[in-house]
């Protein structure tokens, strides 16, 4: 069928634009966790997140039902958000801790930043999982659907 073509189509270009984001946010992240002006941004990312993951759950159960909405919104959005929060609280911490230790010790700095390059490797595998997890949850949407 040339209906099940566009659908798998539309998939696959969601699929990418989601991989795409995952890893464009995660960049920044990285990016904002090399100084000190980021760590009110990524707080600010927090609760951006929290907000608006709670308008799309409120939304999709006032428009879908308790049932069907609940059960949506918490395989698409509650898990992939909940993941990125935490990858965000890593990053953060790691970040505050870095920066804390080199203004107070500045001989110990080699612990510091290889113990950040650690969290930072940590939150990479977490945005693969991620991204894994979407490409999973949509393929399990899309066969649902059909």
């Amino acid at each position: 069928d040339d209906s099940v073509d566009i659908l798998n189509q539309d998939v696959a270009r969601v699929i990418k634009n989601y991989i795409q984001k995952d890893f464009e946010e995660f960049f920044i992240l990285l990016v904002l966790s090399c100084s000190l002006i980021g760590i009110p941004i990524m707080v600010g990312w927090i609760f951006v997140k929290s907000f608006s993951l709670g308008i799309t759950i409120s939304a999709l159960v006032s428009v879908n039902g308790i049932g069907y909405g609940m059960s949506f919104s918490i395989l698409l959005f509650l898990l992939p958000t909940l993941m990125k929060v935490f990858m965000i609280l890593l990053i953060l911490g790691s970040t505050v801790k870095l920066i804390e230790n080199l203004l107070r010790y500045q001989k110990e700095i080699k612990y510091e930043v290889i113990r950040h390059s650690l969290n930072m490797l940590i939150a990479f595998l977490i945005v693969c999982i991620l991204v894994a997890y979407r490409i999973f949850s949509l393929h399990l949407i899309n066969k649902f659907l059909m």
